[in-house]
């Protein structure tokens, strides 16, 4: 009984490969463009919240600000900080004529910190273009005008870019291989260039490009104050506003160390994983927790009776895994192991679920939100 499972287990390990595989496939990159430069050039402006990043806030600032760009303005949205965040972008602000901070003293009642500092960012933004970026996001200057260049030859609305996700350590590297490849399988090209489904948009956290006269007719931040997948939400109101979106990936211009250790991530994504993942259900997360397992252990039901079966099945899943990575720009033999990295997201969601439900609710940069509430205002469903 045990090996026909293990056989069943085996065959949706390969599927689940092989999907998301042809969804990679589907995702192009910047780096294979040359589009034309608009003349005269589109008026840019970058917006970074900014909350306690005094350890990589002035090298990614420095390598943006490193191309010059006469029709870009950077907003730095210091965000409530505790460290020296705002004495460093002071700093820069006094070197670089560009670069400009808004300080947020308190956080208003019923918005997540860095929805709001996203919001007041934007309504400062003099460009016709906006991008939404993190503060630990290390990104060429040349590549933000070429994404911008881009967007107007092929008159998208909005284009999320996926950056190179950079970790210190080898199981950080798989569980990120993991996780991206379970985001892929959410999507397709199809329903991203669908203008009539307005329910369906991928948006990323780390490079949000969005045309200012779609997010000005749109619902705009206040219909997405409380959603933790604040990213995925944005390109969400947009889509719902009609914009014409998709997603690329960059190989080289684009790059952030999203967590550093498997322990930082797990602690980091303590606060979303359990709305994003499973719109704060108990049932979603056992079943999402269930996936995970049979993702990654299943196949090795039929290590008794066929073992030559699981070697291979986890011999062609590794190696679809490792060219989809070489595609993005990856580098290493991490994505050679997405099964422990998909072990690994399935106790981050168990982990992310236990804790919410224990506390009643997430704190996320320094407030606590109830999860009444967070149910209640919550705009992504996957």
């Amino acid at each position: 009984m045990l090996g026909w499972l293990g056989l069943l287990c085996c065959l949706a390990y390969l599927f689940g490969h092989l999907w998301v595989r042809l969804r990679c496939l589907e995702v192009r990159s910047v780096d294979d463009f040359e589009p034309p430069a608009c003349d005269p050039a589109k008026r840019l402006s970058v917006v970074v919240a900014a909350r306690n990043e005094e350890d990589t806030i002035v090298p990614a600032l420095q390598r943006l600000l490193s191309h010059s760009d006469p029709q870009r303005e950077i907003i730095i949205v210091e965000d409530r900080s505790e460290d020296r965040t705002r004495e460093l972008v002071a700093k820069l602000c006094a070197e670089h004529s560009e670069l400009r901070m808004v300080v947020i003293e308190e956080l208003p009642e019923g918005w997540l910190g860095k929805v709001h500092a996203l919001h007041r960012g934007a309504q400062e933004a003099q460009g016709e273009w906006l991008l939404f970026s993190d503060a630990d996001v290390h990104m060429d200057g040349a590549v933000v005008r070429k994404c911008v260049n881009l967007c107007e030859a092929q008159k998208l609305d909005h284009l999320a870019v996926l950056p190179k996700l950079e970790s210190r350590t080898f199981l950080a590297r798989c569980t990120i291989a993991a996780f991206c490849g379970m985001l892929l399988t959410t999507t397709t090209r199809k329903r991203r260039q669908d203008a009539t489904d307005r329910t369906h948009a991928i948006g990323v956290g780390a490079f949000n490009l969005v045309r200012r006269e779609v997010l000005e007719r749109s619902e705009g931040f206040d219909w997405l104050r409380m959603d933790v997948a604040d990213d995925m939400a944005l390109a969400l109101v947009l889509k719902r506003a009609g914009a014409r979106h998709d997603i690329m990936f960059n190989r080289d211009g684009l790059a952030v160390e999203w967590y550093p250790t498997l322990p930082a991530m797990v602690h980091g994504l303590e606060k979303n994983a359990f709305g994003v993942a499973c719109h704060y259900s108990v049932m979603r997360s056992l079943v999402t927790v269930m996936v995970c397992l049979n993702a990654s252990v299943g196949p090795l039901l039929a290590l008794g009776s066929h073992p030559e079966v699981v070697l291979l099945t986890y011999a062609v899943g590794g190696f679809s895994s490792y060219v989809s990575a070489r595609q993005m720009g990856w580098r290493g033999i991490a994505p050679i192991f997405v099964p422990l990295g998909t072990l690994f997201i399935g106790w981050i969601v168990a982990n992310s679920a236990a804790k919410t439900l224990w506390r009643g609710g997430v704190e996320w940069r320094g407030t606590r939100y109830s999860l009444s509430e967070l149910r209640e205002q919550q705009r992504i469903r996957f």
